[in-house]
């Protein structure tokens, strides 16, 4: 994985807590959190870095997926 994505993934999300990030891809990311008005502001300021990020509901856990395009 790129340092640079992994450096804007890492500043997107800030100081929020209790995030958990897994890779899926050499170029790809899920990210999870129980509360999807985090996850909204991090993928707001994905998009704004050009990242294309998608928001997803599982139950409970809502999780964004990056790719890095």
């Amino acid at each position: 994985m790129k340092s640079d994505f992994l450096q804007t993934v890492h500043k997107a999300i800030g100081n929020i807590e209790h995030i958990h990030i897994e890779e899926i891809g050499s170029d790809s990311l899920l990210i999870h959190h129980d509360d999807v008005q985090k996850l909204e502001q991090v993928a707001e300021t994905l998009e704004n870095q050009k990242f294309h990020s998608t928001i997803r509901n599982n139950g409970n856990t809502s999780f964004i997926e990056v790719i890095n395009r």
